[in-house]
């Protein structure tokens, strides 16, 4: 598909679906970003080693920021 194509198709699709894609392509763009491969690397070798936290501890740390107003 050319970008002629691409373009006329974004034409086409509602406001929701063009903030989806906004997303979508501001995820792509960060990936391709050196740094944030590496911030990912770092962080999964740390989950690797051991160094992890559950999904209850994570929501528990949010509902305690959300408490204090952070």
């Amino acid at each position: 598909m050319s970008l002629a194509e691409i373009k006329a198709e974004l034409k086409s699709m509602n406001r929701a679906e063009r903030m989806t894609l906004a997303e979508y392509l501001e995820t792509l763009n960060r990936l391709d970003d050196p740094g944030v491969r590496e911030e990912i690397s770092t962080a999964m070798q740390r989950m690797d080693s051991g160094r992890k936290v559950t999904e209850e501890e994570i929501l528990a740390s949010h509902q305690q920021l959300l408490a204090e107003g952070r």
